[in-house]
């Protein structure tokens, strides 16, 4: 029996306008994807702006006192960016990193960690700074205060290749400056030379002469320590001082203190960003992060800046400042339920009616017995 040839175009036309309504639900349900706004929105907001506003603050006390921003250096036009080597740079770093982390949205993913490893409203959190990041040092202290936790700070005043390495403009001078400006609440209750053996090794005595000097004009008490172990000990004493016997809800960790992480293995030990349990190898490593982590405390790793960005959707190395609230630390896309659940039973009852005519077609065309031929 020959097929109808009639019947096989109503049928292949039926399977055209089959598709066309597929394409046009899809289409329809792409276009109405609604942004939405990711949990503690307000909080992370505002905790941007602050961020933002005290760069403002860095680069007004930065101009000052006399210096220039080189755009070349300093795209970002943010008063964040130090030299290549002075006498109080500490150790090896990249521009490029130091442009990543000048980001007032850092405050707002700061702000998700902390949630993220349990901290709340009241809760005292244990931070270790250098001078290599200030921005991120900024959005650490902003992202604490916004929750209401209390940080208990410790710094090293000496400072990467382009972080605060300028002699009379360090970290502990911006801290001093935001504290005085009423941006920040809490700043360094102790701070050391860092750098190697977090004790200056290797640099000038002059070098080390001003890492003092910046210590003592901006009234921190010195962290002074024989090696990184001492360092490391007595930082730990310090932290157990300010609060209750095992009371750290978290311990935040900015840059690659000596002390603080321990050696380059210590640095990569711990994965970047929440580490809600201790690593296989931290019993073996002497630090301020070990010690933390066996005793179960959460710890929040802040390296390796570039790689931090990329993993949650920040620009790196970006020529201007980003715009605050800007991102998917903030948005999210989603769909209208009921407008899908109904393109879905018109799909559904569409593909029925379609098998259905076929089934039909095939009956009485006889195409199953042209099939087997």
């Amino acid at each position: 029996m020959k097929p109808n040839i009639v019947a096989i175009v109503k049928r292949e036309r039926r399977s055209v306008l089959f598709v066309l309504l597929c394409s046009v639900i899809l289409v329809t349900l792409e276009c109405g994807l609604k942004i939405e706004q990711r949990p503690h929105f307000a909080e992370k907001i505002a905790a941007a702006r602050l961020a933002r506003q005290a760069f403002d603050v860095i680069k007004t006390a930065r101009c000052n006192r006399g210096y220039e921003i080189d755009p070349e250096l300093d795209p970002a036009r943010s008063g964040l960016v130090g030299d290549y080597l002075t006498q109080v740079t500490s150790n090896t770093g990249l521009l490029e990193s130091k442009h990543t982390s000048i980001n007032p949205n850092f405050a707002a993913l700061f702000f998700d960690f902390l949630v993220e490893a349990g901290v709340t409203s009241g809760d005292t959190v244990g931070v270790a700074f250098s001078g290599s990041y200030p921005a991120l040092n900024i959005a650490v202290v902003i992202a604490c205060e916004t929750l209401g936790a209390r940080p208990v700070i410790t710094s090293s005043a000496s400072a990467s290749n382009w972080g605060a390495n300028v002699p009379d403009f360090m970290w502990l001078d911006m801290e001093r400056v935001l504290v005085e400006q009423g941006i920040i609440s809490h700043r360094s209750i102790a701070a050391s030379l860092g750098g190697i053996e977090d004790v200056g090794f290797g640099m000038s005595p002059e070098g080390r002469r001003l890492l003092r000097e910046a210590i003592e004009r901006n009234g921190v008490p010195f962290l002074d320590s024989a090696d990184r172990h001492d360092g490391s000990r007595k930082r730990v004493e310090l932290y157990e001082s300010q609060s209750a016997p095992g009371s750290l809800a978290a311990f935040v960790n900015v840059g690659g203190g000596a002390a603080v992480v321990g050696t380059l293995l210590g640095k990569r030990t711990f994965k970047v960003g929440v580490n809600q349990h201790a690593p296989n190898r931290a019993e073996r490593i002497d630090s301020v992060v070990s010690y933390f982590a066996t005793r179960g405390v959460p710890i929040i790793h802040l390296v390796y800046v570039d790689f931090l960005a990329e993993k949650f959707a920040l620009p790196v190395a970006p020529t201007e400042m980003p715009a605050v609230g800007e991102g998917s630390l903030f948005w999210k896309r989603g769909y209208y339920t009921t407008l899908a659940i109904v393109y879905l039973f018109v799909t559904m009852f569409s593909s029925i009616l379609l098998l259905r005519h076929n089934n039909t077609f095939i009956k009485n065309n006889g195409e199953k017995r042209l099939i087997r031929r």
